[in-house]
């Protein structure tokens, strides 16, 4: 980690997605599939039809007990739909014990097929609020070993940047959390990833395209939750 305090951010992120590629072969985000089918909830049966499915898919090994975190998502833009961009997603890595220690960014592509990236350098990044919606912990032996965990979860958070004539805003509010708490391989320490849907109220204006509207998002949020010798806790 001492090496890392020395270099730029764009070396930081790039030693980061390296090592993160090096113990996984494969992570892949298909944002657009398809999806027909029927889900019962509560007792109530939903039809659900709809282009804007999600899928992430990993393989290979990688000993989360030694990350630091990241984030990252893919809002749900329709193809289809005026006014709307043609894809947005983000990823920040987190090389260090606090969300300062951070470099990613978010990625807007419009229908025209200008690509703009917003560097997280320049990105102000706000949380705000405590998430009180539906929870779900998984494993679940973990909700039986800490009945009364809850991870800190903010129920806003604001993603504010601009570059040359560009410029973007986007507020996510979470609407509900599924906690993955997963062991390290090689030490005590515990990892948690926040799977969250989020709506994503996003205005701005991206070579030449003004963007006003609302829109589902998948968001993924990793932090460490036990302190060891060789890694923080944010818990």
């Amino acid at each position: 980690m001492e090496v890392l305090k020395e270099q730029s951010p764009n070396a930081k992120m790039l030693l980061a997605a390296q090592e993160m590629n090096r113990q996984w072969e494969s992570w892949v985000e298909l944002p657009r599939l398809c999806v027909e089918g029927k889900l019962k909830l509560n007792k109530k049966n939903y039809v659900i039809k709809t282009n804007q499915g999600y899928q992430d898919h990993e393989g290979g090994c990688f000993d989360i007990g030694m990350a630091w975190g990241w984030d990252t998502g893919v809002i749900f833009c329709d193809p289809l739909a005026v006014g709307e961009p043609e894809t947005v997603d983000f990823l920040i890595y987190r090389y260090g014990s606090s969300d300062d220690l951070s470099y990613g960014g978010v990625f807007l592509e419009t229908k025209d097929g200008k690509r703009q990236f917003f560097d997280s350098t320049k990105t102000k990044i706000a949380a705000t609020g405590d998430y009180d919606g539906d929870l779900r912990i998984m494993p679940a032996i973990t909700q039986l070993l800490y009945p009364s965990y809850r991870p800190a979860i903010p129920k806003n958070r604001t993603f504010a940047a601009s570059k040359g004539l560009d410029e973007l805003e986007v507020v996510f509010t979470t609407k509900a959390v599924c906690s993955i708490v997963n062991n390290s391989l090689g030490n005590s320490s515990e990892v948690v990833f926040n799977e969250m849907f989020c709506e994503a109220n996003l205005k701005g204006k991206v070579g030449g395209n003004t963007y006003e509207c609302v829109l589902p998002c998948w968001f993924e949020s990793v932090r460490p939750r036990k302190r060891t010798d060789c890694i923080a806790t944010d818990s």
